[in-house]
């Protein structure tokens, strides 16, 4: 299969419900599972069909409906090491950032293009069409 990414889910994050006392709205926990639906998470901040335009949207009048196309936010540890060594910190957990997927063996994953069609996986497994907003 040329052109053929192979990753391992290394770690699954939810925000918990109910929310601890302190803790930010998007704050991520570990989990063993992920219950998924064509919406993403059933209840996490990201999860949905449609979304409102925001800031990063900057084509779009603030509010509009858009397709949403974030259900899912998914980080490596390579490239958080990477961001800690460069914030000079010890470490930068995938819960800070509200990810709730962390995703090991893929180089430069966060370069993969947004919309990206990478081919089918043989046998079971999670496709991941996700990159980094510019």
């Amino acid at each position: 299969m040329s052109g053929a990414v192979a990753g391992r889910v290394a770690g699954l994050y939810v925000v918990p419900r109910p929310r601890p006392a302190g803790v930010l709205p998007f704050v991520t926990a570990p989990v063993e599972t992920l219950a998924l639906d064509f919406s993403g998470i059933p209840g996490d901040p990201h999860s949905g069909a449609t979304r409102r335009a925001g800031p990063r949207d900057r084509w779009l009048p603030r509010g509009t409906i858009i397709r949403n196309d974030r259900q899912l936010s998914a980080v490596c540890p390579l490239e958080l090491a990477v961001i800690a060594q460069r914030l000079e910190i010890a470490e930068l957990k995938p819960e800070w950032l509200g990810a709730n997927l962390l995703v090991d063996g893929i180089s430069g994953f966060s370069s993969i293009a947004p919309g990206s069609d990478p081919p089918p996986p043989r046998g079971p497994g999670l496709m991941l069409v996700c990159g980094w907003p510019r």
